[in-house]
């Protein structure tokens, strides 16, 4: 985004970032892990899409995600490891897909 803000702004163009949490649609329904987390609506995620139009801020995150980037300025590898340990892998089955 700030590429296309630099090279574009004489353009009237602005580009702003969205860190979307989990947002549930049809496509996460098949998933078990994850079932009872948290959410977005679809509707709520468009919001979050309007309000970047309309504002222009320079990114979109959910509050609790802000020292989480923190982290990735000061130790990217680190914040890579929170991720992967906390974020719910689907089950496999035996034909190597995740779902119910």
């Amino acid at each position: 985004s700030r590429v296309i803000d630099n090279e574009l702004a004489e353009s009237g163009v602005h580009s702003t970032t969205i860190y979307y949490p989990l947002v549930a649609t049809p496509m996460i329904a098949p998933t078990r892990a994850y079932d009872g987390l948290a959410a977005l609506s679809a509707d709520e995620a468009a919001d979050w899409m309007v309000v970047a139009a309309r504002t222009r801020p320079v990114r979109i995150a959910p509050r609790r995600m802000l020292p989480l980037r923190a982290l990735d300025i000061v130790s990217p590898r680190l914040l890579n490891g929170v991720m992967k340990r906390s974020t719910p892998r689907p089950e496999r089955t035996a034909g190597g897909s995740g779902g119910r």
